[in-house]
């Protein structure tokens, strides 16, 4: 169909050079376009998992938040909030670390983690704007 509708587009006398090239630009355009779309499967033949997906946007918010309370505590909570809880180091070498005593950094971890329980919980409420 396509060597007979561009019939006139060819050029020399040499027929069959010219409808292989036809041909094999058939073919390379159909494995390009099949390696695009994938393999087709029926639906009924597919698991419902794998259809769809859970949302992750929570994840992202949740992470956001945390971050910004984390950023919100006193440099001295947050320093002993990340060594105990992110590097697992014991009460007794983030004493070392920071350079107080033992029972400052059970105190300052303490606090911590009131106040970075109470940053997320504040960040759940809807904040309303006043119109006037």
């Amino acid at each position: 169909e396509r060597a007979v509708g561009r019939w006139r587009q060819r050029r020399g006398a040499e027929v069959r050079p010219w409808v292989y090239a036809i041909l094999h630009n058939l073919l390379v355009d159909h494995q390009r376009q099949h390696s695009r779309r994938g393999t087709a499967v029926p639906l009924h033949l597919v698991d419902d998992a794998a259809l769809g997906r859970p949302a992750d946007q929570d994840t992202g918010l949740h992470h956001r938040d945390l971050l910004r309370a984390l950023d919100a505590l006193p440099e001295e909570q947050r320093t002993v909030l990340l060594l105990v809880s992110v590097e697992g180091l014991p009460y007794a070498e983030v004493a070392a670390v920071v350079g107080v005593p033992l029972g400052t950094v059970m105190s300052r971890i303490s606090r911590g983690r009131d106040r970075l329980a109470t940053l997320l919980r504040e960040g759940e409420r809807p904040r309303l704007r006043s119109v006037q």
